[in-house]
């Protein structure tokens, strides 16, 4: 018979792969179903330059890279269709 792992004192937990509260080094964006900013992480501030308080409730392809507009109107395209959608963008 299996072993269960959550009563199974010989099977170790694995470790989380990031600390709760460890920095985390990407630029982190949510907008609503339009297209709306509704989250902005610190280091979406460092590589985008809008503090959270300029990018909140500002659609998301206004402070987009020129660059990378369509890509921001694309996904926004998406998620008024009721579409979830996740992905990342490079930026340099």
């Amino acid at each position: 018979m299996p072993s269960n792992p959550s009563t199974d004192p010989a099977i170790e937990p694995a470790a989380p792969v990031v600390a709760p509260h460890a920095p985390v080094h990407r630029a982190i964006i949510a907008t609503d179903a339009e297209g709306r900013v509704t989250f902005w992480s610190s280091f979406a501030e460092t590589i985008y330059g809008w503090t959270a308080a300029e990018a909140m409730a500002r659609p998301i392809a206004e402070i987009s890279p020129a660059e990378h507009s369509s890509q921001a109107v694309g996904i926004a395209a998406t998620l008024m269709k009721g579409v979830p959608t996740s992905g990342q963008s490079i930026v340099q």
